[in-house]
């Protein structure tokens, strides 16, 4: 049983380009005009030290098993300050529930996004921006340098760390530390974050080399407006339907929206459902038509009033952890960017799903601590 590959699916594509790349002059056959170089070297290391497929498949089982508690344990250092058992739990839960369909296959997404969470504790736990000195630089370069080895595993969650590390570092809430207090300050730690960062430059030379264009992917056409939602992935290996090639299908919407709408949806499309697998049986049809109707705009209008409410209670009490905040608003951010300019599958917001449902955690802590608070100036 070869399970973490799925024959002809975009997972077996990543062992493909890996074979290639060791079976062939290597590093020059080891480009892609979609996926970065970083994950082709990385399948090219496991296929080289492990050419038994059946012995790569466990490999690769187990190295996604470390990633997944290795986010699991970055996660709860972050949400969980008090080491409450019940906390650990909650957070396993989030953490398990949204990255189980990412355990079987053999992608880029683990990697990538072990690698994000890496830079994040740094940036956030070890960086302290009240002080200026040698170890806060070093800190913030091997956060940009995990950002880009996110970035060079999977091109998104480069532009995800981009995200946290701009807002932390240039808009800082507290302003005592933020850009207009210590413009000197703020010029070096963009400077190191940059320097380490600036390893994705070898993902634009082997697009520049290979495909003489400058970026981070060789553009290619997949439909990201109205009325494409999202993209799922299928196969049918046993009986592949013969009219409909294995290969993917879209959820789409039934009639055509107010465009700001449209991209509100598809946040909360998003955001609102966790796939347990990537690779489906069967195509249930030709497209999975979505009905929009009042429920859906009741919908939105429910989750943007749960996310005000996040933000105020977030935002309202300066004894809750800054950077919870900052979170909150890079998890908005990620799902607007997401929505803007990606074709969206659900795998991608695994990220701001696990940050928004982790958030829960010191927002309940604070609205426990006001309850008990009024409770007993009630008895006084």
């Amino acid at each position: 049983m070869i399970f973490p590959v799925s024959p002809g699916a975009d997972a077996d594509s990543f062992i493909q380009l890996a074979s290639n790349c060791v079976n062939n002059s290597f590093p020059f056959h080891c480009g892609s005009s979609v996926r970065p170089i970083g994950i082709i070297f990385y399948y090219a290391m496991l296929v080289k030290l492990f050419p038994d497929m059946v012995r790569l498949s466990y490999v690769i089982l187990l190295l996604n098993l470390f990633y997944i508690f290795g986010i699991y344990f970055i996660v709860n250092k972050l949400f969980n300050k008090n080491n409450h058992v019940s906390t650990s739990l909650y957070l396993f839960f989030i953490v398990a529930i949204n990255l189980v369909c990412l355990l079987p296959v053999s992608m880029s997404d683990l990697i990538a996004l072990f690698m994000f969470f890496l830079g994040t504790y740094l940036i956030l736990e070890k960086v302290n921006l009240a002080i200026s000195s040698s170890r806060n630089n070093w800190y913030i370069f091997c956060s940009g340098l995990l950002f880009a080895l996110a970035c060079l595993f999977k091109q998104n969650y480069g532009i995800f760390g981009i995200v946290v590390a701009f807002i932390l570092l240039c808009f800082n809430l507290n302003k005592e530390h933020g850009l207009l207090h210590n413009k000197i300050a703020f010029i070096k730690r963009i400077l190191f974050f940059i320097l380490g960062f600036s390893l994705v430059l070898l993902q634009v030379g082997a697009i520049v080399y290979k495909f003489h264009i400058v970026g981070l992917f060789v553009p290619f056409p997949v439909p990201n407006h109205q009325p494409f939602i999202e993209m799922v992935a299928y196969y049918n290996v046993i009986n592949p339907i013969h009219d409909y090639p294995p290969g993917y299908y879209y959820t789409m919407l039934d009639r055509h929206v107010n465009q700001v709408f449209f991209y509100v949806y598809k946040i909360i499309y998003g955001l609102s459902h966790t796939d347990l697998m990537i690779y489906h049986g069967d195509r249930p049809t030709s497209t999975n038509i979505v009905n929009i109707d009042i429920s859906d705009y009741f919908k939105v209008f429910l989750y943007l009033l749960v996310f005000a409410v996040m933000g105020i209670l977030l935002f309202i009490n300066n004894k809750i952890a800054e950077y919870y905040k900052i979170l909150f608003i890079a998890a908005l951010l990620i799902s607007l960017v997401i929505s803007l300019t990606f074709h969206v599958e659900n795998r991608y917001y695994v990220l701001p799903r696990i940050l928004l449902f982790s958030l829960f955690i010191p927002i309940l802590q604070h609205v426990k601590y006001l309850f008990t608070k009024g409770k007993l100036s009630n008895e006084h």
